[in-house]
């Protein structure tokens, strides 16, 4: 296994740890976990990825990973559906369901397109682009929420530490400059399908994706990156200081209470059915 792989199946482990924290977390407060948006993006991008991919593949082991996420990602989406047209109590639940579907409609093609555009056909760019788009998004959905409802600490870590594991692996691979190969677009039509499948290849699957994009030169990855980080270390620190209270965001959820857990939920009913006897 090359060093490549080993740090990607570590993204894979600590992403994984997230998806399972939001599902949890989500049940427990009776909420969705990721902001809709992101949402959308990351299930597309692990359908067509785990059961349309192009010729030029993921590894075995990568395949297995998305399909996990992709049926994390379902899950996330049954809670969306069940409890999130409450957090917008002033739309009709018509419009909630139907923004939602026409922005996952949205949110595949892009994806979809998007790599076939850039000749990505490990959907490096797709990745990480909606990665920061969900860090951005995450301090919104906290501020609008006013507390951690749907959120904790855990979930903000794992993300960010599976996020520099990726980070670290595209940025050490796309610098290298051992690369097996660097073809231009133009160059793609003239290669056998055939060779772009990293098991056909036997060559370690760093080195095979170097054929799929030319990432090796791309001055966008780097924006990707930096944002992604800069983002995930802010969304942190702001759960450590709502977690302090040090940080709050006022009067978000529910009647001007600020709900922050599920069991901050279950105390809040404690009182008020004290106070009625």
């Amino acid at each position: 296994m090359s060093t490549f792989q080993v740090l990607m199946l570590f993204c894979g482990i600590f992403w994984t740890a997230t998806y399972m924290l939001i599902i949890y977390q989500g049940f427990k407060d009776k909420s969705y976990g990721m902001p809709i948006a992101a949402l959308c993006a990351n299930i597309s991008w692990e359908f067509i990825f785990a059961f349309t991919p192009p010729i030029y593949e993921h590894s075995t082991m990568q395949r297995i990973i998305n399909v996990l996420w992709f049926a994390f990602d379902l899950v996330i989406i049954y809670q969306l559906l069940r409890y999130g047209s409450k957090e917008f109590k002033n739309l009709p639940k018509t419009i909630f369901y139907g923004g939602f579907g026409l922005g996952l409609g949205l949110a595949f093609a892009t994806v979809f397109l998007l790599s076939v555009q850039m000749n990505d056909g490990d959907g490096a760019y797709a990745a990480f682009g909606q990665n920061m788009m969900m860090s951005i998004l995450f301090i919104p959905f906290l501020y609008r929420r006013g507390g951690l409802k749907g959120q904790s600490i855990w979930i903000a870590l794992t993300k960010m530490i599976g996020t520099v594991f990726s980070t670290i692996a595209f940025w050490l691979y796309v610098g290298s400059p051992n690369s097996l190969l660097n073809y231009s677009v133009s160059e793609f039509s003239q290669i056998d399908p055939a060779i772009l499948n990293p098991e056909l290849l036997n060559v370690p699957f760093s080195e095979f994706l170097q054929t799929t994009a030319n990432l090796k030169d791309s001055v966008l990855m780097p924006v990707f990156y930096v944002g992604t980080t800069i983002f995930d270390i802010a969304y942190v620190v702001l759960v450590i200081l709502v977690m302090k209270g040090v940080l709050n965001f006022g009067d978000k959820v529910e009647q001007g209470e600020v709900i922050t857990s599920g069991a901050d939920v279950k105390e809040k009913e404690r009182v008020k059915e004290a106070e009625l006897v």
